[in-house]
């Protein structure tokens, strides 16, 4: 690659600026070829072999998810199977708000951020095998938050026609994966209550106590 780009530039007799640019982008393109066959080579291996290393490398992560748990072990070898690891630098976007959810992601290692359209971060992520964005990737929906890799960081992917594959091969367990995705929903709905619901009272605790300091004092309450 790098003899041929050589000559290219040579040929061509360009500006050191754009030998600098043809140089850059050849090497990135270099990188998009070597994954390519990479993944024709993955793609090729036997299933069978595909699934014995899942059984090792995915299978704990998808069984200790609150929305997985209930679901069949070969149903999530199956889905292990057609997994891929991959390495993305700081700054990665990984989702986009309002993008359809494409692809399920288990951070391996490095830190992930979760963002809203402010650009505000609303909260962060380093813990091994935690499973990122399966709420939409599960239901088909779009993301309502950004998710950006803080740091270089190592990932596993499941994309959407292979889970979908899953899931016909499966019907019983996707069945058990929504069933799970609700009790998940609803107990976050249920904790945003709750919270919402302590805060009205300590607000109104609160007002009451300024009403009182404020009663005992002769004035008014605003």
């Amino acid at each position: 690659m790098r003899r041929i780009i050589d000559e290219y530039v040579q040929n061509a007799d360009l500006p050191e600026e754009l030998v600098m640019e043809v140089r850059a982008s050849a090497e990135e393109s270099g990188k998009l070829v070597e994954r390519q066959q990479m993944d024709m080579t993955i793609a090729a291996l036997p299933h069978s072999l595909k699934q014995r290393v899942a059984r090792r490398l995915f299978l704990s992560a998808f069984q200790t998810s609150e929305i997985f748990a209930a679901c069949s072990e070969s149903f999530l070898v199956e889905l292990g199977a057609s997994c891929k690891i991959v390495l993305v630098s700081k700054d990665t976007q990984l989702a986009y708000i309002g993008e359809n959810s494409a692809e399920l992601t288990i951070l391996n290692s490095g830190r992930v951020g979760v963002f809203n359209a402010g650009g505000t971060r609303l909260a962060e992520t380093s813990t091994e095998g935690e499973i990122i964005g399966e709420l939409p990737f599960v239901f088909s929906l779009k993301h309502a938050v950004s998710i950006v890799a803080l740091e270089a960081s190592r990932l596993t992917t499941l994309d959407r026609n292979s889970f979908q594959a899953a899931c016909k091969m499966y019907p019983d367990d996707e069945m058990a994966l929504r069933r799970g995705s609700m009790k998940v929903i609803q107990a976050a709905q249920a904790l945003a209550g709750a919270v919402e619901a302590d805060d009205r009272e300590n607000k109104d605790k609160s007002a009451l106590a300024r009403a009182k300091s404020t009663a005992s004092l002769g004035g008014s309450v605003a």
